[in-house]
């Protein structure tokens, strides 16, 4: 964790860590979220799930030519 580098692209407007989660804010208004902790840590003994990414913002629009069609 502490050679924790992180590249963005062209999309990508901001990345930031805070409350054990990385967020993820793109051009297009949608924020991505997600743990940052390794799941042992997190879940300890329960039953473990698959992680999976938060998406908020415009989750119906995957294009920004259908949200002005």
């Amino acid at each position: 964790m502490d050679n924790l580098e992180l590249n963005s692209d062209k999309k990508v407007k901001a990345i930031t860590l805070g409350d054990d989660c990385i967020y993820i804010d793109l051009f297009d208004g949608l924020r991505l979220s997600g743990p940052l902790a390794p799941r042992e840590e997190k879940q300890g003994a329960q039953e473990r799930r698959p992680r999976r990414m938060i998406v908020s913002g415009h989750e119906a629009i995957y294009d920004t030519a259908l949200a002005l069609a």
